[in-house]
């Protein structure tokens, strides 16, 4: 046998023994013997289901368990709304593990995120209200400002009874504040804090101007702030605001 057949006969043989693996392990044939029988979901779900996942992985699994392509079932999980980050590893002989953890939101973020619990922005699902979140307003790299901010304002009026239900921080880096009430506290860019605490200490005496509610503060003076109020209530409007 000349040194060309021999070759040629190693690569048949060769060819032989590798062909049948891969495709068993491109899911070519075989799938039927080495199916995935058993998928294991883990997780604190809150805003997705266990039907979801499953859902969204059942297209893969029909390749059977050794042509089950990890990496498009973690990103198709990683796609579902809600869905921070997710784990995938296979069992043998015929199981799927999944391991699934949650946003949790703390805020909304603009008109279409939610930041959550970790400081990650996420997409907002479709059609969501929530008005018990606070609402931030900036750009992405202004996360960690923001929620600065947010907790500055709260522990400031909190105990004033003034929940802080926005936080705005501008293009041009100005700074404003709702609070739940309805009125607007315009801070401005230049020392924020500072005027916030000023402006803290006034407002229990601004609170208690009778018959006269105030709904909007700009606090974007060197030293002091100016005041925007409601009309005068009548006599009766008072005597009801009491019952």
């Amino acid at each position: 046998m000349t040194d060309f057949l021999r070759a040629m006969t190693w690569v048949f043989a060769s060819l032989l023994l590798i062909l049948p693996v891969l495709a068993v392990l491109n899911g070519w044939l075989a799938t039927q013997q080495w199916p995935v029988r058993r998928l294991h979901v883990q997780g604190e779900f809150a805003q997705i289901d266990e039907a979801q996942v499953s859902e969204a992985v059942m297209p893969y699994l029909e390749k059977g368990f050794f042509a089950l392509p990890l990496e498009d079932v973690q990103r198709a999980l990683v796609a579902l709304p809600w869905v921070a980050d997710v784990h995938v590893s296979k069992r043998w002989p015929d199981a799927l593990d999944i391991q699934v953890r949650e946003h949790r939101a703390a805020a909304l973020w603009g008109e279409s995120q939610l930041l959550s619990d970790r400081g990650v922005l996420f997409p907002r699902p479709a059609g969501m209200r929530d008005e018990s979140l606070p609402h931030f307003h900036g750009q992405p790299r202004d996360v960690e400002s923001v929620v600065a901010m947010y907790a500055d304002a709260q522990r400031l009026f909190g105990p004033q009874q003034r929940q802080v239900a926005q936080v705005r921080l501008s293009g041009r880096g100005s700074w404003s504040l709702n609070f739940r009430t309805g009125e607007v506290v315009m801070v401005g860019r230049s020392e924020p804090r500072l005027k916030m605490r000023r402006f803290a200490r006034s407002l229990p005496l601004i609170a208690v101007v009778p018959g006269r509610r105030w709904l909007r503060a700009d606090l974007r003076y060197s030293n002091g702030f100016a005041l925007k109020w409601s009309a005068p209530e009548s006599p009766t409007e008072r005597e009801m605001d009491n019952t």
